[in-house]
């Protein structure tokens, strides 16, 4: 499966208009991984797909967004689907979104100088344009992993 994902984040150096399918069919391996195998199997998976996309992919943003938002959120989604309660399945995703979007914060201001706007009006339209664009995300990945595990992995059990 790493193997695969790394394929799939290949195709967005050779072709950049793949970039945002490429990360979710990363995403997707992962997810099917946690699914057939288990999660210290999808962990290591995980791991090495994200170190391999580090160093070797020639494109430094898709590994990022792989390693911080794509990958580990697919990691972490049939554990959320695991949750009895809906109202806890849906702090933990916005919870985990917020916390992604503090970490990106932080790391472009200190290592990349990049100057957030200042108007609050502007940070609160980012804001939830990146919360519409993870819902439609959640909604999607979700979806795509029932349908990827039931047409390939049949005979596993999906709770997401």
């Amino acid at each position: 499966m790493s193997a695969l994902c790394i394929v799939s984040l290949s195709l967005s150096a050779m072709i950049p208009t793949l970039k945002l399918t490429s990360l979710v069919l990363s995403g997707l391996f992962i997810a099917a991984t946690v699914m057939q195998t288990g999660m210290a199997a999808a962990f290591c998976v995980y791991t090495a797909t994200s170190l391999i996309a580090f160093f070797l992919l020639p494109v430094k943003t898709v590994s990022v967004l792989f390693i911080l938002f794509f990958g580990l959120y697919s990691l972490l989604l049939p554990l959320i689907g695991k949750m009895k309660n809906i109202l806890n399945r849906i702090i933990f995703k916005y919870a985990y979104l917020n916390i992604i979007i503090l970490i990106s914060v932080f790391f472009l201001k200190q290592f990349f100088r990049l100057q957030i706007p200042q108007e609050f009006a502007k940070i609160i339209m980012m804001y939830l344009a990146l919360i519409a664009l993870f819902t439609i995300y959640d909604y999607l990945i979700t979806r795509l992993t029932v349908y990827f595990i039931s047409k390939f992995f049949k005979h596993i059990k999906t709770d997401i």
